[in-house]
């Protein structure tokens, strides 16, 4: 590939390719400049490095591709397009991230690969990864084999538990997950599709299509959908109700149960949604189900409405709130119920500062 005149690669135009290959998901993973696109340390790459089994090698031999062997190791290597490598078993012992749908090799490994290689620009990529690490510490790994702390939060819709949750996530030094925001995106997807949320077959169908990232700033977590900052959309009446019907759907669920678990084996977390301490983290170390009277949520969201400039109908809000609230215990799928070993936090006489100053009591008795 010397000499030929390379595209600039973000991370959308490297999903888009890796869409295209159609090979099995689990044969193949993202390593090197690409990898760390993906996971938001640089913006752009020119190539795709492809970690892939010796079966997915043999197979690309057969369809007629020809290798070469890598200088460094003697690693067989097909040029499966302009843009992408395939190297057999590259980093296959390494630890993976699920990450927007693929695997991804693990921040960790990448920067020991390029320590080892140490040219000008693995160096400035370990420089990279650093500054990364420091202020984002979504991907940083176990140290000293210690045991990650996971707190799983269960409760219903505008109970409070995303704000409770986040303040409360700042005060330990935790990653804040907000899983709702997940299911939310899908939804987002699935009514830009002209879908219905609640045609199960159609919402799977589309699944495929969509990749979702949460990436961290100082300003908290931010989603991106197929590479689109949606964080400010996922957030209207019409997204909720769908959002609802998408997440009692198996597919769905499934779909996102994987990243969900990733993200608490490798972080302190608290992470809050309909069925964490049930389905998603049954063995967290804490599991609360922080509710408030429909009433009290009603009057929350009104007032947050008001404060933003929005007119807000009380008797209206309360019917969505008890209409959700009878979907999300009735559905068939991970019905919304507290853990039996969950504690309750009735916050519906609390301040919010009270509330956070509950939850992180709790958490500090378990540490």
């Amino acid at each position: 590939m010397e000499g030929k005149v390379k595209k600039v690669l973000d991370r959308q135009a490297i999903l888009m390719k890796l869409d295209e290959l159609r090979y099995p998901k689990e044969q193949f993973w993202v390593c090197s400049g690409a990898a760390l696109v993906l996971y938001g340390v640089k913006k752009f790459t020119h190539d795709i490095d492809l970690g892939v089994t010796s079966e997915l090698m043999e197979h690309l031999l057969q369809r007629g591709f020809h290798f070469h062997f890598s200088e460094l190791d003697g690693t067989r290597i097909v040029n499966m397009s302009q843009e992408i490598e395939a190297l057999e078993n590259w980093g296959i012992t390494s630890e993976k991230v699920l990450l927007h749908g693929v695997q991804v090799e693990s921040l960790e490994s990448i920067r020991k690969q390029k320590v080892k290689l140490g040219r000008e620009k693995d160096l400035q990529d370990i420089s990279l990864i650093d500054d990364f690490l420091r202020k984002n510490e979504l991907f940083l790994h176990k140290k000293g084999g210690k045991e990650m702390f996971a707190v799983a939060i269960d409760g219903p819709a505008g109970a409070g538990k995303s704000s409770v949750a986040k303040a409360a996530a700042k005060e330990l030094g935790f990653v804040y997950v907000d899983t709702g925001a997940l299911y939310r995106t899908i939804a987002l997807y699935v009514l830009r599709q002209g879908a219905d949320p609640h045609d199960a077959a159609k919402v799977e169908a589309l699944l495929p299509e969509i990749h979702i990232g949460m990436e961290y700033t100082d300003q908290g977590q931010k989603m991106v959908l197929n590479g689109e900052n949606v964080t400010g959309l996922i957030r209207t009446p019409e997204v909720s109700m769908a959002t609802s019907a998408c997440s009692a759907i198996p597919a769905v669920r499934a779909y996102l149960l994987q990243l969900q678990r990733d993200l608490a084996e490798k972080n302190n977390v608290l992470m809050d949604g309909r069925d964490i301490g049930t389905v998603v983290l049954p063995k967290a170390q804490l599991k609360v189900f922080l509710t408030a009277s429909p009433e009290e949520r009603a009057r929350r969201r009104v007032r947050q409405l008001e404060e933003s400039g929005q007119k807000a109908d009380y008797e209206s809000i309360l019917r969505d709130i008890q209409q959700r609230d009878y979907q999300d215990s009735h559905r068939e799928t991970a019905p919304l119920r507290p853990a039996e070993d969950s504690v309750l936090l009735d916050t519906s006489e609390d301040s919010f500062e009270r509330s956070v100053e509950r939850l992180v009591e709790l958490v500090r008795e378990r540490l």
